[in-house]
């Protein structure tokens, strides 16, 4: 919408979006405390598809953003993440996965090197395994701490 229909005038200009984050679904394997998808996440059906997300990235790399974050929920519960960070990788988009790592396996990463994903941010609730483990419901301390060596492993820049 031009900035004359949304009540700006001629003079000021809105600046292009640089960050888009795709929160791809509200399905996650965590169930930490301070979640804010809706309580009744796993009742809600209404995802993007794949190619209802690839015209959102198409649209948003046209309005000039930069960067791409594939978030959630826990983003690696999608089937089609690789063709999406593909997709990404050939738009132009410095790509970033958020993820609590739970899924990302050595032939998942492999798979998302091969698309292009360029970064990798991996959520610990806490640094001690009691409160990460508490904090999320779930034991999975040491499998991120397995998944950040294979992070590392695939030469990703990792948070």
């Amino acid at each position: 919408m031009p900035p004359s229909e949304a009540g700006l005038s001629d003079t000021k200009q809105i600046p292009p979006p640089l960050w888009l984050l795709a929160e791809l679904t509200y399905r996650c394997p965590l169930h930490c405390v301070f979640c804010y998808n809706p309580l009744n996440y796993a009742a809600i059906q209404n995802e993007l598809t794949t190619a209802e997300w690839i015209k959102v990235m198409r649209e948003a790399r046209e309005l000039g953003a930069a960067q791409l974050g594939f978030s959630g929920g826990e983003p690696l519960m999608r089937d089609d993440l690789e063709e999406l960070v593909d997709e990404a990788h050939r738009l132009g988009f410095y790509t970033n996965l958020i993820t609590s790592g739970v899924g990302l396996n050595e032939k998942r990463i492999q798979a998302l090197k091969t698309a292009g994903l360029d970064h990798i941010q991996l959520s610990f609730q806490d640094s001690t395994q009691e409160m990460n483990d508490f904090l999320s419901s779930t034991k999975t301390f040491e499998l991120k701490k397995r998944v950040a060596a294979l992070i590392k492993q695939y030469d990703y820049p990792m948070v």
